[in-house]
Parts: structure tokens; C-alpha cells; sequence
């Protein structure tokens, strides 16, 4: 395993995407240069040669990757934010999924020449009854493939997992209360809950849940993990009144057990504690963290927030790094993704400036916001970079120079437009892609798009700019699935906007996606047949 995160391994990495993606003849000579800071890269040139030094071989790699992106960049870098990191949502049959080995690399290299330096997974136990089941041993063998790789490219691998997370055998009698609107909970229930969690306050819980741990933490044993992160809610929690409120009580029941457990296990490795949805279904967790910061200190190292809690941070905040955990996947898609690109940089562009993170954790649910992805890396290492920047330098690399300012306009009037759903009527009822298990299939039905900020104009003119910047792009950029997302994008904006149907371009999509039986529908592109199938397997949406 130290072989695998070693300075050689990832030096050699560094050639290997040199010799990948450059074209120039220039010699190229890697070397560790210690009066550099440890993600800092110097690019100098030698006569004919080229010098590429870093502070660590990791900024080897990141000096690689500048030189790949600007092959006429000389001088010195180093980033603003230490955390650059991407999670890859990776238990709902999306591209992370399904796609194959050397897909995978290619895409992690891709984001590690941006500047990347953590990639995040989970094991997702709801979906297995036990950890020696063949698709739990499936799953953690393609887990720990991305890994492995993001460790020869110098990444950090960050694991995640829920508090009360139990397998879909899990002891009915331990089980967790999730309905609502009792014990100070707000709501019906609390969202995401699969209905196999456990609730820590019966006798056997907390045992059997620091088991399940120190199983997961066993079976990740053979590759390097730097992170470590415990989620409280969505899908976890418990709403009994021994638990509520589950993030100042419940959830605390755990917390110290797994804290040591890690710290036994994995030593060197930093423990998030995740505030996500803290006082969305109860009030009084974010005051439970205010008032217990010892406590906090005492079994984390960092935070992990939404960027719609940052106003709760900077009260809790106390000589603890905290990290975004912002969704650059779902906003404005449902299904996610289902309409193509999602880009979004004038949303992004108001964390360049947030000091309260050390930088972010995106969630990402697939290929389609790759553009979001590269936005944020970039405006993380450099906080004087406009987002608007970033998405000029994304389509010059992958589009060309000439298409850059039409592609970077296109986008902008893309997330103007973006507000799309597709629906499915019958009758009186209306389903959305989080509840096409409740048509019936018995009933005829109808597929209908809702898009109330769409404006044809805007959809007229984003398609003509499309046009024009293809017309400067080489076939293999205009093949690439990069740009497929962002044309197909504007093609059923301009369908939809004249009330056409974009079923053939709904089915690419899936093709793109390598949507599959187990792909669940949020996360597929709403084409009729598609639509059709999982509606006549009444498919769970999301559980």
C-alpha cells in the first residue's frame, strides 16, 4: 500500500500523462524541489527542456497537468484552497456505475490536471444484505479501483458512511423510527431514509453499527484512506425520543465509538463530521454544536457543510477547517442530468471568495456537470479566477480557442434556462422522476416537460451559438461526449421551447450515461421508452 501512494508511483504518473496528452518535442524533467510549498509547482524552461518541480510529488503531478492544459505556462502555482475534492455518487446506477475501467481513468486524469487532490466514494449498505454478498464484493472492488488510481495520481481518498447506516438484513427490531411530525421533528419524515437503520439508543445497536465500521474499515484495508467522513441524516437518523433531536442526541451515541474505531484502524486518517440537513426535519442541532465545541474538537478534525448552512458555520466555527459539500448535480434537472449539461457558474462563482472553507467536497451524480467540476477546481486553486474564467479556459481545452467565447455564452444562457422536469400524468395524478413507482401501469399515461424559465429566444440564440462554435472544432471535439452533453443541451432546450419532441435525443443521453436496468429514475434521461419500462416495473425511485 505505501508503494501505491509512493513519490515514484506518482512521479511516474506524471510522465504517463505527459506522454498521454502532450504533442510537444520539448524533453521533460520531473524533479521534488522541498523549498517549494507542498502543493506548489514551478514550470521553467531549460534551453529545450522543460522543468517541472513540485513540493511534493503530488504537485508534480498538478504541474503536469498545467503544462498539458497551457503548454506555453511558465512560472510558479500553488493553490488558495488546500481541499479540491469530488464525490462520486456511486450507488445509483449512474456513469460511476457502469463505466469501465479505463473510462475511469481517463476521467479521474482529467480532473487531476485541473488540480483535483481528493476523490470521495461510499458503500452504500442499504443496497446489500451483507458485506460477503457478490454485489457488495462487486461494489467494493470498483470502489477500491478508483482508489487505487486516484492514489497513483497523487489524490487523496476520502471514504463516507452514515452514523446508523445498517445492510437490507438489518435486525428488524433495532430498526430506526423515521416518521415525523412527533418528538420536535418538523416534517412527515426524514427524507432519504431507507427504513433499515438502526436506532442507537436500543441495547445491541451501537455494537452491531461499530462492527458493520470496523468491517467497512477492514475491507478498505489495502488501499490508502486520508479522510474519513460520518453522516448524520439522508439517509440515516431516528426520530424515537430517546434519539430526538437525532443530531444533537441520537447521532452523539455513535460519534465517539466510531471516532476511536477510526482512529484505531487508520491512524493517520482525518475524521468530517458532516452537518448536512442539520435542522431541516428538527430544530436545535446546529445549537447543540454551538454549545459543544470541545466536544467537536474532541472527535473531528473538520466540518463538512452545505453551502446553505454557511451562515451557521461561522458560529460553530472554532480553529476547526470546515469543507463545502455542494451540489453541483441536482439543482435545476429532474431527472438529474436528464436535459443534458448543467452549468452553472454564476452559482459557483460565490465561493471564490468564502474564507469560512478550505475549499469542497462537490457532489457529483455523474458526467454531465463535468463542466461544474472543473469550474470549482479551478476557482479553488485560484479564488481571483472567475467561474466566468474557468468555463472560457474548460471550452478552450476540450473545444478549441475559437469556440471558447461561444461555448462560455451558451452556457451562460443555459443556466439562465434551467428549470426542467419531466412529468408523468395519469389522469388526475402527477409523478415526477422521484415517484414513478406510484403510476400505475395498468392505467395509460403521458410524459409531459415542465420548463418555466425556458424562453425561446434565449433557447434560439444558445442553439445558434452551438452552431457557431462547432464550426471551428475538429471531428474529435465534436464527437467527444463532452461536447454531445453541452449540443444535446441545447437541442431539446430548443425542442422543448417549440414544443417538439426530443425523444431521440433523450435516448443519446442514456446511451451516454450507460443508463442501465439498475439505473434508477432521477437519475434517467425522460425518453418515453425509456420511461416505459421502469413505470411497467413500477422501479422504486429511490429506495
Amino acid at each position: 500500500m505505501k508503494d501505491l501512494y509512493s513519490p515514484e508511483t506518482i512521479l511516474s504518473s506524471a510522465n504517463e500523462l505527459l506522454r498521454k496528452y502532450c504533442t510537444f518535442s520539448e524533453k521533460i524533467e520531473l524533479s521534488i524541489d522541498t523549498q517549494l510549498k507542498d502543493e506548489e509547482y514551478s514550470v521553467d524552461q531549460n534551453g529545450e527542456n522543460i522543468k517541472i518541480s513540485g513540493g511534493t510529488a503530488q504537485a508534480v503531478v498538478f504541474g503536469a497537468g498545467r503544462l498539458i492544459r497551457e503548454p506555453h505556462f511558465r512560472g510558479k502555482s500553488a493553490p488558495d484552497k488546500p481541499f479540491r475534492g469530488i464525490y462520486f455518487a456511486t450507488h445509483f446506477g449512474n456513469w460511476y456505475d457502469n463505466a469501465a475501467e479505463e473510462e475511469i481513468d481517463l476521467y479521474l486524469e482529467n480532473l487531476v490536471i485541473w488540480g483535483c487532490n481528493t476523490i470521495k466514494v461510499w458503500f452504500d449498505r442499504h443496497q446489500f444484505r451483507n458485506i460477503m454478498e457478490t454485489a457488495a464484493q462487486k461494489k467494493l472492488k470498483n470502489l477500491k479501483y478508483i482508489l487505487r488510481k486516484c492514489a497513483r495520481l497523487g489524490m487523496k481518498n476520502f471514504l463516507t458512511s452514515l452514523a446508523n447506516e445498517a445492510y437490507a438484513g438489518s435486525p428488524a427490531d433495532l430498526r430506526a423510527d423515521w416518521v415525523g411530525l412527533k418528538n420536535g421533528y418538523k416534517t412527515a419524515t426524514i427524507a432519504g431514509h431507507y427504513h433499515v437503520e438502526l436506532c442507537p439508543s436500543k441495547p445491541g445497536s451501537v455494537d452491531l453499527l461499530i462492527h458493520w465500521h470496523e468491517e467497512l474499515l477492514d475491507a478498505f484495508s489495502d488501499v490508502p484512506i486520508h479522510y474519513f467522513e460520518i453522516f448524520c441524516y439522508d439517509q440515516g437518523g431516528c426520530t424515537c425520543p430517546e434519539c430526538a433531536p437525532y443530531g444533537a442526541n441520537g447521532y452523539w451515541k455513535l460519534i465517539p465509538a466510531i471516532s476511536e474505531l477510526i482512529r484505531k484502524k487508520v491512524p493517520e486518517c482525518k475524521i468530517v463530521l458532516s452537518t448536512w440537513r442539520f435542522d431541516c426535519f428538527t430544530d436545535g442541532e446546529w445549537e447543540y454544536l454551538r454549545r459543544n465545541t470541545e466536544k467537536l474538537h474532541q472527535y473531528a478534525d473538520m466540518l463538512s457543510v452545505d453551502n446553505y448552512d454557511l451562515k451557521n458555520l461561522k458560529t460553530v466555527q472554532d480553529n476547526i477547517p470546515a469543507m463545502g459539500f455542494t451540489d453541483i448535480s441536482m439543482g435545476g434537472e429532474l431527472p438529474w442530468g436528464g436535459f443534458g449539461v448543467n452549468p452553472a457558474p454564476t452559482f459557483l462563482d460565490t465561493f471564490r471568495k468564502e474564507e469560512r472553507l478550505c475549499g469542497n467536497s462537490a457532489y457529483s451524480e455523474g458526467i454531465y456537470e463535468d463542466m461544474n467540476k472543473i469550474i470549482l477546481l479551478g476557482i479553488e486553486w485560484d479564488t481571483n479566477c472567475s467561474a466566468f474564467e474557468m468555463l472560457r479556459k474548460y471550452a478552450a481545452f476540450y473545444f478549441g480557442e475559437q469556440s471558447q467565447e461561444f461555448v462560455a455564452e451558451a452556457a451562460e444562457l443555459m443556466e439562465q434556462n434551467m428549470d426542467h422536469s419531466a412529468i408523468i400524468n395519469q389522469g388526475e395524478e402527477k409523478h415526477c422522476a422521484y415517484f414513478t413507482d406510484k403510476t400505475d401501469p395498468e392505467k395509460p399515461w403521458t410524459l409531459t416537460y415542465e420548463y418555466p424559465k425556458i424562453c425561446k429566444d434565449k433557447a434560439e440564440k444558445c442553439l445558434h451559438l452551438v452552431n457557431k462554435a462547432e464550426l471551428y472544432m475538429n471531428d474529435e471535439q465534436k464527437k467527444s461526449w463532452r461536447w454531445r452533453l453541452f449540443r444535446l443541451r441545447a437541442e431539446i432546450d430548443m425542442c422543448l421551447a417549440e414544443g417538439n419532441d426530443p425523444e431521440s435525443f433523450m435516448q443519446e443521453l442514456n446511451r451516454i450515461y450507460l443508463c442501465e436496468e439498475n439505473t434508477l429514475p432521477c437519475l434517467l434521461p425522460p425518453a418515453g421508452s425509456t420511461w416505459n419500462m421502469i413505470i411497467s416495473q413500477r422501479r422504486p425511485s429511490l429506495v
